[in-house]
């Protein structure tokens, strides 16, 4: 609508960088949140010289091939309004570029699953009622609920599925070297059958090893007292598995990025984060969202456009507005 603009500001608080155009002030602020745009008024084209300096021209038409600026207070309420809302579109269209951004580079952020059977709940341990000095360092190789089995003996644990199935699937196979069923795989070997009862594979347990991963949040194994959380791995006796009482298992699910695999599923992913960003959609796993760079102020934004609609067209304008 060629509306005159005194100032396009980046940020707020005192000016760090500026540059003067023809007819506008770029500055970029100090704070690099939000920024605005000054309108001309007639008050500043009146005072231009005295308040400016030399002008040459740029508030008296030279500029503006030989007509005077356009100011906004000369626009129609509904062009005010226009201009206005112009800002926060611009403002809304920049969070939704950065957020496809964001999907292609980085992916969506959700729950991802990870190889391995992560220990839900351990109930009971055969033995608890021996020394409590003998005891001390066998406990630091029990398993424990939020643990991760990665593999046991040389049958690695597969990602999502049936996990109790294939927990006890590599079981079975690892304590009678045979292949297990297609829930568990290894890299080598080839699938036999003949697969023995889980009674019957319970007594070749002793000396087969499970690898599990550990993360510790109180410093790790090394008594530091760090707050960062420490990953650690460890092998323990897969018959230890057969002294827990109850011995409860799920998927090892992580939160972290999942990245699109083609096009489509990249826009569908935009779309669902805009979606849920714009109609501001609670649910028990919104925290992950937190994890983005937004703030879900999207109600806020059309809040603040329909009052200041209602201002712009009871009112004049003021001289500066929050884009």
């Amino acid at each position: 609508m060629d509306v005159a603009v005194q100032e396009f500001s980046v940020g707020i608080g005192p000016r760090v960088a500026w540059w003067q155009g023809p007819t506008t002030k770029y500055s970029l602020r100090a704070v690099p949140l939000l920024g605005f745009v000054s309108f001309l008024t007639d008050r500043d084209i009146a005072n231009a010289e005295t308040k400016y300096g030399k002008t040459h021209g740029m508030y008296d038409g030279g500029a503006h091939g030989g007509a005077p600026p356009r100011l906004l207070t000369s626009l129609s309420p509904g062009r005010r309004a226009v201009v206005m809302a112009a800002g926060v579109a611009a403002n809304v269209m920049l969070a939704a570029a950065f957020v496809c951004w964001q999907i292609v580079m980085y992916g969506e952020i959700g729950h991802v699953v990870r190889p391995g059977v992560q220990i839900h709940k351990v109930g009971g341990w055969a033995g608890d009622g021996e020394d409590d000095a003998e005891k001390t360092d066998a406990t630091q190789l029990r398993l424990r609920p939020g643990d991760v089995v990665l593999s046991v003996g040389r049958w690695r644990l597969p990602a999502g599925g049936d996990v109790e199935e294939a927990f006890v699937s590599a079981l079975r196979a690892a304590a009678s070297e045979l292949p297990p069923p297609t829930s568990a795989y290894t890299d080598t070997g080839a699938p036999e059958s003949g697969s023995p009862s889980l009674s019957d594979a319970v007594q070749s347990l002793d000396g087969v090893k499970m690898t599990v991963l550990r993360t510790c949040t109180n410093g790790g194994s090394n008594g530091s007292g760090s707050l960062v959380p420490e990953r650690i791995v460890l092998e323990m006796d897969a018959s230890d598995v057969l002294k827990c009482e109850s011995l409860t298992v799920a998927p090892n699910l992580r939160v972290g990025f999942r990245h699109p695999t083609d096009v489509r599923e990249a826009l569908q992913m935009a779309w669902k984060e805009l979606t849920r960003w714009a109609l501001w959609v609670c649910t028990e796993k919104d925290y992950i969202t937190y994890w983005t760079f937004h703030m879900k102020s999207q109600q806020l934004i059309y809040m603040s456009v329909s009052v200041s609609v209602y201002v712009y067209v009871q009112s004049p304008p003021r001289n500066d507005m929050i884009l």
